[in-house]
């Protein structure tokens, strides 16, 4: 892995869409019970310094809907995790000898067998 991956969110696409990352540097502070501040200050070092040495602390909470923590930041993560980890799939199928529609079409077999193994479970259920 490459530094280069870090900074840009090539290598954790999940994490940068939840924090909802649209440029570098992109800095948050999180409390320990979660509670989330984005730096919306000037890209000088004086002035990230000093959000870092406790200027965080007058920036406003992120809100429910906008924290990387929130129902929306967690859906994001979870979409974009989905999808990376599909298409590394799709990729090591291929690389094991796989036509591309040979890969695809296990996928789409193993989804479908998931959905299946999930709804039957949900019907078993007694509500």
């Amino acid at each position: 892995m490459r530094l280069s991956d870090l900074a840009t969110g090539t290598v954790e696409r999940a994490l940068a869409a939840r924090f909802d990352v649209r440029g570098y540097p992109s800095i948050f502070h999180v409390s320990p019970n979660r509670e989330v501040r984005k730096f919306d200050g000037r890209r000088s070092l004086d002035a990230v310094v000093a959000y870092i040495e406790g200027g965080w602390r007058d920036q406003a909470k992120l809100s429910l809907l906008a924290s990387p923590f929130g129902p929306v930041g967690r859906a994001k993560g979870f979409f974009i995790w989905v999808g990376s980890f599909a298409s590394e799939f799709h990729e090591a199928l291929q690389v094991r000898g796989f036509s591309a529609f040979s890969a695809g079409s296990i996928m789409v077999a193993v989804g479908a067998g998931l959905v299946s193994v999930v709804v039957m479970g949900l019907a078993s259920l007694d509500l």
